[in-house]
């Protein structure tokens, strides 16, 4: 969270959707860094857990809580957008299932703990460009992007390892992808159809030459 906090620009306004108990959004606003925002879950015991938490926090009157799903009500004041702690598929149907929803946004923050390749295709082929990217460990691997408007054709070793992550390489990088080889070394021991062996022995190849 404290990642995805630190790439929201202050005085923007943001949706965060999926936003469970509020934590991100209620510390961005009582800390001055946005004047007020939206935040959504699209289950009801989620949503009810938001509602009680923006109550708490004595921001009900800064922050609009909604049961919603996705981007599918998000207000026209909203400028940044912020999915974090899902999946990379879930993200990209989100993203790409309301594109009129989106129009007026400038900036997308994303942090997928699966298929982020996807999830960087997607925000490409939507006219985002990536400006920043973290990687953390939290029981999960997430990596958090931050894009904007603007167009940029990534290239497959951009979508797949990031086109900063890869330059970076920080600790957490690296031991991300220490732990893909050892795991590709031991399924490639197993017995593989010709097609997966040589889709494992590619994707070998591609880390091993970062």
């Amino acid at each position: 969270m404290q990642t995805v906090y630190a790439m929201v620009r202050p005085g923007s306004t943001v949706a965060d959707i999926g936003s469970d108990h509020g934590q991100l959004i209620a510390a961005l606003c009582e800390n001055g860094v946005i004047s007020h925002g939206y935040a959504s879950d699209n289950k009801v015991a989620p949503y009810k857990r938001l509602t009680n938490a923006i109550l708490a926090a004595g921001i009900n009157d800064k922050i609009v809580v909604d049961l919603a799903d996705g981007v599918s009500r998000l207000p026209a004041f909203i400028d940044t957008v912020v999915l974090a702690g899902m999946g990379g598929d879930l993200i990209a149907h989100i993203l790409q299932s309301q594109p009129r929803q989106l129009e007026k946004v400038k900036h997308i923050i994303v942090a997928a703990n699966s298929h982020v390749p996807l999830v960087r295709l997607t925000l490409s082929r939507m006219g985002f460009r990536l400006v920043n990217e973290a990687i953390v460990f939290d029981k999960h691997y997430y990596e958090i992007i931050s894009a904007e408007r603007g167009a940029v054709v990534y290239d497959e070793n951009d979508l797949e390892f990031g086109p900063f992550l890869r330059k970076e390489k920080s600790k957490v990088f690296q031991a991300k992808y220490a732990e893909r080889l050892a795991c590709i070394e031991h399924l490639l021991t197993a017995k593989l159809s010709v097609k997966r062996h040589a889709e494992l022995t590619k994707e070998k190849e591609r880390i091993l030459a970062l």
